[in-house]
């Protein structure tokens, strides 16, 4: 581990836009309005003190942004988004309306309803391919779209991209498939985070857009996935209903980020993050360790692996969806979980410049000290929520450190994207 914030050949640069996109998740504080208490006299203000530390870096990165303007432009078949995220930051639709043609030219193919890679360097797209997850978050960009600028061509569009993945889906009821750039789809062992990731976006355009058929095929999807625990999920099921990886998984990312906003939208999707909270619960009941954590140490039958770590992902990407589901639902158990999960890690993989990334589960020693920003973020943003419904200073203390770490990484335009 380094004793210094130096850059060293062990950091990498990301863009400006990687960052910003980050920070959506902390500039938009949770939605829900807790109860206010003045301070006491000589108390910190930490509702005021994380803002301050959020805008300052949010405030170095657009102003990298407004003087390079290409620093928005995605240049990956997954990343249509961006430019609506710097705009949810900014407000500034003249700059979105530029910077998503310019997206759209690099990107996207309306004759086949797909997104491909771009090479700045050469100007010419790279095929590639999409799982349907991610295939079905680009629709919803061309929806977030049609809701700014009430252009219906994007409504159309995002429309006829849910109906293309149904379509493939319903042909062996599983979201095993992928779609390439050029339009080929392949059928395939998927993972079972973007099958059931699929399954609430397809449900969630079901009833925003009153299509019964997408909402039926995602309903028997994900009780056909269920009906997989054994009594934890596999990570991967083919087209053929087929096992062919036996890893159990924890769930704790793809999913939870989708119901962290669908479930505010829809009953249903309320009852399906319900399972998900139950599904944590058997999880950490299992863990062969015995520190109650988020982990894929089983196979999916309750075998034990050999070899066995606990990731910061694992115990923090979530954090974010069992408190807003709690605060949702006036359900105490996913901040129990949340505050279990956060205090064991602030315990166990702190470190002098952020967190380890992962432990061995067995005597928990460092395998992997090396951290990516958008780990620290995320867990950035969990401990926001959890320091809002709690109350308690730890987390916002916790918090602030981590924003000051991230203002000592930063470079010319942009956060570094890793470091020890």
């Amino acid at each position: 581990m380094s004793c210094g914030p130096t850059p060293s050949a062990a950091m990498k640069k990301t863009t400006a836009l990687a960052t910003v996109t980050m920070f959506c998740l902390l500039i938009v504080l949770p939605l829900y309005q807790p109860v206010q208490a003045t301070a006491a006299p000589g108390a910190t203000d930490y509702e005021a003190l994380i803002w301050e530390k959020v805008q300052r870096l949010v405030d170095f990165l657009t102003t990298a942004c407004y003087q390079n303007t290409t620093l928005l432009l995605p240049t990956s078949r997954f990343r249509l988004s961006y430019p609506i995220k710097f705009y949810r930051i900014t407000g500034d639709l003249e700059l979105l309306k530029d910077t998503w043609a310019e997206t759209l030219r690099r990107l996207w193919d309306p004759g086949n309803l797909t997104t491909w890679d771009y090479d700045p360097s050469t100007g010419e797209r790279v095929n590639g391919p999409i799982t349907p997850s991610h295939y079905l978050l680009n629709a919803f960009a061309f929806y977030a779209m049609y809701e700014i600028t009430r252009n219906t061509t994007y409504l159309e569009w995002a429309r006829a991209m849910v109906n293309k993945v149904y379509t493939y889906a319903s042909t062996h009821t599983l979201f095993a498939f992928q779609i390439y750039s050029n339009g080929t789809v392949v059928y395939g062992a998927m993972s079972i985070y973007y099958q059931l990731s699929s399954c609430c976006h397809l449900r969630w355009f079901g009833e925003r857009l009153g299509n019964q058929t997408w909402i039926d095929l995602a309903d028997t999807i994900w009780n056909k996935l269920w009906s997989y625990a054994d009594p934890l999920l596999p990570a991967r099921i083919n087209e053929t209903g087929g096992i062919t990886d036996r890893k159990g998984v924890g769930l704790y990312y793809s999913v939870p980020c989708c119901l962290a906003q669908y479930m505010f939208d829809s009953p249903t999707l309320r009852l399906w993050a319900q399972k998900l909270i139950d599904y944590y619960a058997k999880v950490m009941e299992l863990d062969p360790d015995g520190h109650h954590l988020i982990h894929q140490n089983l196979d999916y039958d309750g075998r034990v692996q050999s070899t066995r770590f606990y990731r910061l992902a694992q115990e923090t990407n979530h954090i974010r969806f069992l408190c807003a589901w709690s605060h949702l639902t006036g359900n105490s158990t996913g901040i129990e979980q949340a505050e279990h999960l956060a205090s064991w890690t602030m315990t166990h993989m702190r470190a002098p410049f952020g967190y380890v990334e992962r432990l061995d589960a067995t005597d928990l020693s460092v395998l992997r000290t090396r951290i990516g920003v958008g780990y620290i973020t995320k867990f950035i943003t969990g401990l926001i929520w959890l320091f809002r419904v709690t109350r308690n200073a730890t987390y916002a203390q916790e918090a602030c450190k981590l924003l000051d770490i991230l203002w000592q990484f930063r470079g010319d335009v942009a956060i570094y994207n890793e470091w020890d």
